[in-house]
């Protein structure tokens, strides 16, 4: 079945950046949401993992997203599979990190990318510039969005997804 095929490749995968990346994180399983073994049509992609822990509040959102409108088989990930602080340099060897996450994308084969914030978005534009995947932007899920920060986000999520997915999957 290709979607075994697709967890397995998935799991070889994140077994090699766990090896090969210092200090790396990878979206984890939590309840239906799959996180970085996630095989849907949608991936969504932030810049870089914080130094937080999980689960965490504002992780927990994107999570809580993406179950209530039924895309939690999304995959997760970030272009910089290292952790880094707001504003802080990337690594100064980026190669791995656009290999890993290249072969991320044609493991998984996304029908629509979403970026988390807008460093995310200019990251990963050129790696896509030729494979005619769209890319759409969010607001990043930690940012905080006036008194209701998670239905903004909603929103925007909902918004970003209409077209790839049934308006019947939507809540």
């Amino acid at each position: 079945m290709e979607t075994e095929s697709k967890v397995a490749r998935l799991c070889r995968l994140k077994h090699e950046i766990e090896e090969r990346i210092e200090d790396s994180w990878l979206f984890p399983e939590q309840g239906p949401v799959r996180g970085f073994l996630g095989t849907g049509s949608i991936m969504f992609v932030g810049e870089r993992p914080s130094t937080g822990q999980f689960p965490d509040p504002k992780v927990q959102r994107l999570y809580d997203v993406l179950v209530e409108l039924g895309i939690a088989d999304s995959h997760l990930t970030d272009a910089i599979k290292c952790r880094g602080k707001v504003k802080e340099s990337y690594p100064s060897d980026l190669a791995i990190h656009k290999r890993v996450f290249d072969r991320e994308i044609e493991i998984v084969r996304p029908r629509l990318i979403i970026a988390l914030g807008n460093d995310a978005y200019r990251l990963i534009l050129f790696s896509l510039a030729d494979n005619g995947i769209p890319l759409r932007g969010v607001y990043h899920y930690s940012y905080r969005f006036g008194p209701s920060p998670g239905e903004e986000f909603k929103r925007q999520v909902k918004e970003a997804v209409e077209g790839f997915v049934g308006p019947h999957d939507l809540a």
